[in-house]
């Protein structure tokens, strides 16, 4: 009985009738963004519901330094924050704008995005050691990875509640929201919004200038091509041609677009995009 009901539950049916299963639609993702959505889920449900301590994954840099727990900045950057609606809107966020912009700007390349999630990570506890604590960088990463996305489609419209907003000004709206709903600085996403700020500058604007090349720290390793089993591309990221996003882009296109079963419709779903 167990087992059929697994097998039911990994297969629905879209408004035609049409079976479509769970497991294809997990393996359609991208596989940087699949096992960064995968990680996320795991350990921010597994710290959630006390399976795992949150001090023994937090980042805890005396303990990394004196205890060599090198484990914990890893950790750290899987975990999106306690459990509850936040946290479902951070798993939008993920999947929306890493899966765009693995497909889209780095064009499928492993190796790339997994470089540029690298960096921004090392800027991440780079600011955590020198400026502010920062003992959760999950979301601090997603942050960083919306802003690079809203740098790289600046002219696509997002919908925020029941706001539209051009997606430049994506990241700093969601700064203060949350500044609003919390009554505090979004410290977090401060760091997070700088941070990929900070990739982007290095890796697009930066070598745009007269008279320099690519900075180093940005441009992937042959080692890391190597380790995912890929070629090196002739032709520079900001030279490529991006993959056009819809005019009205909202949060939950991507999962929109996947047919989960009939029910009875609620509301625009662009009303409930955030």
């Amino acid at each position: 009985l167990f087992r059929t009901a697994c097998c039911t539950m990994a297969n629905v049916r879209d408004w035609r009738g049409d079976e479509l299963s769970l497991t294809s639609f997990y393996y359609s993702i991208p596989r940087v963004t699949r096992t960064w959505l995968t990680a996320a889920t795991l350990f921010t449900l597994a710290c959630g519901l006390g399976f795992v301590p949150f001090g023994a994954v937090l980042l805890d840099w005396d303990r990394v330094l004196r205890k060599y727990e090198i484990w914990r900045p890893l950790t750290a950057s899987f975990l999106l924050g306690p459990l509850g609606l936040n946290f479902l809107f951070d798993l939008v966020f993920l999947y929306r704008f890493s899966k765009s912009l693995e497909t889209g700007v780095f064009m499928g390349s492993s190796a790339e995005y997994t470089w540029m999630l690298v960096v921004i990570e090392f800027f991440l506890c780079l600011a955590s050691m020198v400026l502010v604590p920062l003992p959760i960088l999950g979301r601090c990463l997603m942050m960083a990875i919306m802003h690079v996305w809203s740098r790289k489609f600046p002219r696509e419209r997002v919908h925020v509640f029941v706001f539209a907003v051009p997606a430049a000004y994506l990241s700093f709206a969601l700064l203060a929201i949350n500044t609003l709903l919390a009554g505090r600085l979004d410290i977090p996403g401060i760091v997070g919004v700088l941070s990929g700020h900070l990739f982007y500058f290095l890796d697009a604007i930066y070598p745009s200038l007269h008279g320099h090349q690519r900075a180093g720290i940005t441009k992937t390793p042959s080692w890391m091509y190597r380790l995912f089993g890929e070629r090196p591309r002739n032709q520079p990221r900001n030279q490529r041609n991006e993959i056009t996003q819809p005019r009205s882009a909202s949060i939950l296109s991507q999962i929109r677009g996947h047919h989960w079963g009939t029910g009875q419709r609620l509301g625009s779903a662009e009303d409930i995009d955030s």
